[in-house]
């Protein structure tokens, strides 16, 4: 069995892949609630976020009450 090296490249595709699978089984949830259940920082989730999003792999919209954190991030 071949064992992939952690590498930067290969860390970023895992972690937004586990972003993705979250949102995709869990439906809308903000990136704060992304970061706690995975663990990682804030910045990163809003990173990968971003990317998803230009991707067009998911969306971000209001969902429930409006708050100054915006809305959450959704599968497509």
């Amino acid at each position: 069995m071949q064992v992939e090296k952690r590498t930067p490249s290969t860390m970023g595709r895992a972690n937004k892949a586990n972003v993705l699978h979250l949102i995709k089984e869990h439906g809308p949830m903000s990136r704060a609630s992304v970061a706690r259940t995975l663990n990682m920082s804030r910045s990163t989730i809003s990173s990968i976020v971003d990317q998803l999003i230009n991707e067009g792999r998911i969306r971000e919209g209001a969902t429930g009450q409006s708050t100054s954190a915006g809305g959450a991030a959704r599968f497509i």
